[in-house]
């Protein structure tokens, strides 16, 4: 379901499992409808009070018998733009066809890849996928892979694959180095008609990101990091 999406509070923290998690409330109403949607992690901060998005995964609570919507490290965002011809490509790869937009996102062409890095990221959802280290227990060959965020120790295949890329983002204004992470990453892949899963070849994921670019964006940008993007599907790649 479409809503469109109006800011209740400005970003903050809230203490979960003694770590401080990046949070905010969002008022979401379309014609009949009303919800208020708490964001978590990756999602504060991107968006603006008028555009218009699309949330699913999202989790169901009950507060003083009023539901509320919280998102998950499953859930999954889009804001539509203005233009009429734009097939948004989604997390669960959908073709959205609701009316467009009110609100114009920034809009730019990732030109070039300077670096791919994929890694273990820590599974607990309050760590935000924060890159393992791997430690060697003293004295004895044994490694095992280490969260120093939540100072805990994962197996490898307790482990969430994850990708960041380093690219050059080219604006009406300007060039400028841009963070990509794996779920925009993935996006960009689909809309292209390849395979978007994340591999630990670096070679083999750089190979894969050079074959999309040139390719035109539309963007919301925090510090630097792209938090939403949608692009055009080309059919038929």
């Amino acid at each position: 379901m479409t809503f469109c999406g109006k800011l209740l509070s400005p970003a903050t923290t809230k203490t979960v499992n003694d770590k401080d998690v990046p949070f905010q409330e969002l008022v979401l109403k379309d014609k009949s409808t009303k919800l208020t949607l708490a964001v978590w992690e990756e999602m504060v901060d991107s968006f603006e009070v008028g555009q218009k998005a699309k949330f699913s995964k999202c989790r169901v609570r009950l507060f003083n018998e009023e539901k509320k919507l919280s998102t998950t490290t499953s859930s999954a965002s889009e804001v539509y733009t203005e233009e009429d011809d734009l097939d948004e490509v989604s997390s669960e790869d959908e073709t959205m066809s609701d009316s467009p937009g009110s609100t114009q996102l920034p809009t730019g062409t990732l030109i070039a890849v300077f670096e791919v890095d994929p890694y273990l990221a820590c599974p607990k959802v309050s760590c935000n996928n924060t890159k393992l280290e791997t430690l060697k227990e003293p004295d004895i060959e044994l490694y095992f892979m280490f969260c120093k965020r939540c100072n805990i120790r994962y197996k490898t295949n307790a482990a969430n694959i994850y990708m960041r890329a380093t690219m050059l983002l080219k604006t009406t204004n300007e060039e400028k180095k841009i963070t990509v992470f794996s779920p925009q990453i993935k996006k960009l892949l689909e809309s292209r008609g390849l395979d978007s899963a994340i591999h630990f070849d670096r070679k083999e994921m750089l190979t894969k990101l050079l074959q999309i670019i040139p390719i035109d964006i539309h963007y919301t940008l925090v510090n630097n990091t792209v938090r939403n993007l949608t692009c055009k599907r080309i059919q038929d790649v």
